[in-house]
């Protein structure tokens, strides 16, 4: 069963590989300096991957956003590592006075425009707003909102990728996020068997190195659950997830006391 894993990963990642390596070898010729950058290099290779699969692996949450996203998120919404912006057109506009996209890869930005304009949420009247910065830039968030000022902090396959999650986590709740407010995420997870797991750690150095960071593995509903003394909190699995993935998924909402 194992190898049938590794089997299946080496052949999507071939796929994405594929996809992805022309244009970014393009864009290596264009910026030769990006060869000496190799945090750039990763951002641009992803940039490409994500402008040929964001959308579908948007429309494969569809029904699961639908249900944790829009009946719950309300006032200021900030969004950890929003991608191209698609999670705007999940947000009910006349419960969300403002969405804050947080994604450090600025190719991503024009694309988190374009989305939040077609929801409804524009720069020139203050309901949108887009730093170019990751989640645990916590004083540049607190810099740019002030302190304890979200009402909803939503997460959607990103907290994979921040670094330093546990900390960072527990910063974003007690530091950015109201009491009283919420976080909404959705994640891939740790494995549920030990055999899974070993392949999410052997396998983790690769897909890391080929999608921004993205960490395949981490306990994330752990570090969710000890963030804070919550008030109340739900979570469920994702029903075609089983033990035997390596993208296991988790969705939770979890509320602060006030």
């Amino acid at each position: 069963m194992i190898f049938a894993i590794v089997w299946d990963f080496l052949t999507q990642l071939g796929m994405f590989i594929g996809w992805a390596f022309w244009p970014t070898l393009a864009d290596v010729r264009a910026r030769p300096s990006l060869l000496l950058r190799p945090l750039a290099l990763r951002r641009a290779f992803f940039t490409q991957v994500w402008a040929i699969f964001g959308q579908h692996i948007d429309e494969g949450g569809k029904e699961i956003k639908n249900q944790l996203v829009t009946p719950h998120a309300l006032g200021v919404v900030l969004e950890i590592g929003a991608g191209h912006g698609h999670t705007a057109h999940y947000l009910d506009i006349s419960k969300v006075t403002r969405y804050v996209a947080l994604e450090p890869n600025l190719g991503f930005h024009a694309h988190i425009r374009q989305h939040a304009h077609d929801a409804g949420f524009v720069e020139a009247d203050g309901t949108l707003l887009i730093l170019g910065t990751g989640g645990e830039d916590i004083a540049g968030i607190i810099h740019s909102l002030g302190p304890s000022s979200v009402d909803t902090l939503l997460s959607i396959h990103s907290l994979c990728s921040v670094p330093n999650p546990k900390s960072t986590i527990r910063a974003l709740v007690h530091r950015v996020l109201k009491p009283g407010g919420q976080l909404l995420s959705y994640e891939h997870i740790e494995g549920r068997t030990r055999g899974v797991r070993f392949a999410q750690a052997m396998l983790n150095p690769i897909w890391t190195m080929f999608f921004d960071g993205c960490n395949i593995g981490r306990p994330i509903f752990d570090w969710l659950r000890a963030a804070d003394d919550w008030e109340s909190s739900e979570e469920w699995g994702i029903e075609e997830s089983g033990p035997e993935t390596l993208f296991d998924r988790r969705v939770g909402r979890f509320v602060r006391r006030t």
